[in-house]
Formats: C-alpha cells, sequence, structure tokens
C-alpha cells in the first residue's frame, strides 16, 4: 500500500457507510511533539475531503497527570473543529507506568512492575480530578467518555489499579473525585461527592458527555458483571469482537456471532453502542491474511 492508505480507509469505509461516524484514534496525544504531527496530519486529510468526523485519544495516562496537560491536550485538539472522543481512559498507579503515555500492549508487562506509587490512592484521585475538570472545562468539544474497563479486575493494566472501582467494583477515592467534580461543573449541583453518595457517573455527567466503559467480549454472559456496569454507565465499547480475528479468521468467511451478542446486550438494556478500532496492530487480533 501506498501513502495514501489512511486517506483511502476513510474513503472506503464512507461509501460502505456514510452514515457511520468515522474516527482517526490515537495514543499518546498528551505528548505535545505526537498532537503536533496528528494535528498536522489531519489538516492535510481534512484538505483532501477526506470524511473525518471525530478524534479518538485514548487517554492511558499515568497519576502525573494534571489539568494543565489535559486542558492544553484538548485545546489544541479542538482546533481541528471535530468532535473529540477519549476512548480508553484509565490512570495507571504502578511505578512502572510512570515514565509515559504508551499504549504498547507488548510493554504492558513494564508499566505494571514495582507495585503502586507511593499513597496510591490519593495521587490517582488527584490525576482523576484534574482530567475531569479538564474534559467538563471542555464538553462542548467533547461528546464521548470512555474508561478501558469497569473495574480494576478487568483491566488490562490490572497491576496498576488504573480504574474507578476496585477488584470487588467498590468505588475508590477516585470514583468521589470524578463525580465531585462533575458535580461543581453542574448549574446549581452539589460540589461535594462523599462514600455513600449514591450519585452515578451516567447522572453526574448528565448533560455534559456520555460515560462509557470498554467491556470484555465475555461480559453479555456474565451476569454478574452487569450491576456495576448498568449502574455508572449509558455507553459501551467492545474491546476486541469486531476487530479482524473475530469477525472474519478465514478471508471471505465472516461470523457475527459475538458482535451480535454485544449489540444484543446493549439494546436490551438500553446503552449506546460505539464502535472502536477496526484494525489497531498487527498482533493476534488481527489474522495473517489481513
Amino acid at each position: 500500500i501506498g501513502p495514501d492508505y489512511i486517506a483511502r480507509a476513510f474513503q472506503y469505509a464512507h461509501e460502505a457507510d456514510p452514515a457511520a461516524i468515522l474516527r482517526y484514534n490515537d495514543y499518546g496525544l498528551e505528548d505535545p511533539v505526537k498532537r503536533r504531527k496528528l494535528i498536522a496530519l489531519i489538516r492535510s486529510l481534512q484538505e483532501q475531503n477526506v470524511p473525518i468526523h471525530a478524534i479518538g485519544s485514548q487517554a492511558h495516562v499515568n497519576v502525573s497527570m494534571t489539568f494543565e496537560t489535559m486542558d492544553q491536550t484538548l485545546t489544541e485538539l479542538a482546533t481541528l473543529g471535530l468532535p473529540i472522543h477519549i476512548t480508553e481512559l484509565d490512570v495507571n498507579s504502578a511505578v512502572g507506568g510512570q515514565r509515559g503515555f504508551g499504549a504498547d500492549i507488548a510493554d504492558n508487562a513494564s508499566t505494571t512492575r514495582g507495585g503502586l506509587v507511593n499513597d496510591a490512592a490519593q495521587k490517582q484521585a488527584d490525576a482523576y480530578a484534574g482530567i475531569f475538570r479538564a474534559f467538563l472545562k471542555h464538553r462542548r468539544n467533547l461528546d464521548l467518555v470512555v474508561f478501558w474497563g469497569a473495574n480494576d479486575a478487568n483491566s488490562w493494566r490490572a497491576a496498576g489499579r488504573p480504574l474507578l472501582f476496585d477488584g470487588g467494583c467498590e468505588p475508590k477515592p477516585a470514583f468521589y473525585a470524578v463525580v465531585a467534580e462533575a458535580l461543581k461543573a453542574g448549574a446549581g449541583q452539589s460540589s461535594r461527592a462523599t462514600p455513600g453518595s449514591d450519585r452515578s457517573l451516567r447522572e453526574a455527567a448528565a448533560g455534559a458527555f456520555l460515560m462509557g466503559v470498554g467491556i470484555s467480549d465475555r461480559i453479555p454472559a456474565r451476569p454478574q458483571d452487569w450491576p456495576l456496569l448498568l449502574a455508572q454507565f449509558n455507553s459501551v465499547t467492545p474491546e476486541n469482537c469486531l476487530k479482524p480475528d473475530p469477525v472474519q479468521r478465514v478471508e471471505g468467511q465472516f461470523q457475527f456471532g459475538q458482535a451480535d451478542a454485544f449489540v444484543n446486550f446493549a439494546t436490551a438494556h438500553r446503552l449506546n453502542v460505539v464502535g472502536h478500532c477496526l484494525v489497531w496492530a498487527k498482533d493476534d487480533r488481527t489474522p495473517a491474511w489481513f
């Protein structure tokens, strides 16, 4: 394939489904150098009238993330004039994960080594508070926030305890920090959220953006995992069941069983369905023929 493969991918996808919202999704956009390169690329594609309808930022970050960094990231991305989607949010608390904002599965073991940083729960709560303060400041540009997993036990970085709920589905200090920021930004709402609060994420963020979660292909068949998901989120994204290997492991032979189960689950529970990357990397989720 030639250098125009990105433009062609979007054009072919648009021809296949003109109503689909096509998103350019990437990681590490908190890095100003990478962000500038992305903005230049998207502007070039826009000048060619390539049908890109939204920008996705994975936001795999760590406890050093600040309001100022996320605010600057969103400010610059907003200059593209496209809706912004946060597509895989988590905040790594492991010592090994404090050096960057990568998303390479091959490096995952090293990013969750060394135990947790000192005072991890409070540092994570502070990071999440700053992140959501920035999200809420930019709510007019931000359509969607997706957490990459519902709780720490289901996270791809479980050892880094990166999510708002622990492995037993109990809310962590970071949960209360996020709800407090959302309520603070709401007209006439209390700015306090304390343990025992029954305010959910989706309720606290109502009117700002969808609160979504990336879920495993197994969850539609595991009712024990449903209560937290249904109480807190109003949107679901499939982790892998719409990627090439589950859908077309053998060229020309399509299998939509997992994808149909996912969509049926979401429909039955009145959850919005948001798709994800068709292809992310040349790994075990991409068949050899592809």
